[in-house]
């Protein structure tokens, strides 16, 4: 029951901040269409929300839907490249807030008529970097708490669940519970107890 509550605990952080990056994703992508008119760069940050778009509902989906080892590992990576693209963007936007300091000539392919709309751009998308940044973590620290893949949880979790009635039972070792009264012998010479647990030695492998 404590392992379910901290799980629960785990997919609830992970939602809100996924729904932070849902709220500043919205930010981002009304500021992307305010700014989509600037020279070579409008259609490239208007196709940038649209992947934050994509990522947030996709984030949603994967874990608390999907929830397997191998869309848990696409999400985290996704994650990365995105926050990666986060910084970039606003690096870029951050500089352009200065364009009008600098150059006041017209100049061929290149825009600078609303400073105030390229800062709100570099802001969000600031904001866009630090909460990808923390679910990506999420995901990366806690991966085995998303799935539902068995092999991801380990096998002293996945033999702890199965064989948590036998006394007798230590992590790591193997119980055939289940075998019969007699046993069943390995190798002629040694045979493994009804109700044991047994680890094997590197003679019996």
């Amino acid at each position: 029951m404590e392992e379910i509550e901290r799980d629960f605990d785990k997919q609830n952080l992970s939602n809100i901040v996924l729904g932070v990056t849902g709220v500043f994703t919205f930010c981002f992508f009304v500021c992307a269409c305010t700014v989509a008119n600037t020279a070579n760069q409008g259609f490239n940050v208007v196709l940038t929300a649209l992947c934050y778009i994509a990522q947030v509902a996709g984030g949603w989906y994967v874990t608390n839907k999907v929830q397997t080892s191998m869309a848990i590992g696409g999400l985290i990576g996704s994650t990365f490249t995105l926050a990666f693209l986060s910084l970039t963007q606003s690096i870029y936007w951050g500089q352009l807030t200065t364009c009008d300091t600098h150059y006041n000539a017209i100049i061929d392919q290149y825009t600078c008529d609303n400073t105030s709309a390229y800062k709100a751009v570099c802001a969000f998308a600031v904001l866009l970097f630090i909460a990808q940044g923390a679910f990506c973590a999420i995901l990366t620290v806690w991966k085995e708490d998303f799935t539902l893949d068995p092999e991801m949880r380990g096998y002293d979790d996945l033999n702890r669940g199965r064989l948590s009635s036998d006394p007798d039972y230590t992590p790591g070792t193997f119980s055939n519970a289940g075998l019969g009264a007699a046993g069943i012998g390995v190798g002629g010479d040694h045979a493994y107890d009804a109700g044991v647990s047994y680890k094997p030695a590197a003679a019996d492998l």
